[in-house]
């Protein structure tokens, strides 16, 4: 395979697949809980919780996409979600 061809040339490159591989397997075990949640309310609250970023930079459809609901879904927990802050 290349990627052995490459490990053998360059053995950094092992280091830095094994960090990446460890990177990806992290953010797939968090979509497997996110995907095991029943409760479209409670799947989005733990994607908040999850990702410490600023997700109002990203576009609802592909948050929504993500969590597997609706857009329409998705806007009615946020505003709700606004209402029980106010």
């Amino acid at each position: 395979m290349l990627i052995d061809k490459l490990y053998a040339i360059c053995p950094e490159t092992n280091v830095i697949g094994r960090k990446i591989l460890a990177l990806q397997y992290h953010a797939a075990s968090e979509r497997s809980i996110l995907a095991r949640i029943p409760s479209a309310e409670k799947r989005y609250e733990k994607f908040l919780e999850l990702n410490s970023y600023d997700v109002s930079k990203v576009p609802l459809r592909c948050i929504a996409s993500y969590l597997g609901m609706r857009l329409e879904t998705l806007s009615r927990i946020r505003s709700k979600l606004v209402k029980e802050l106010v």
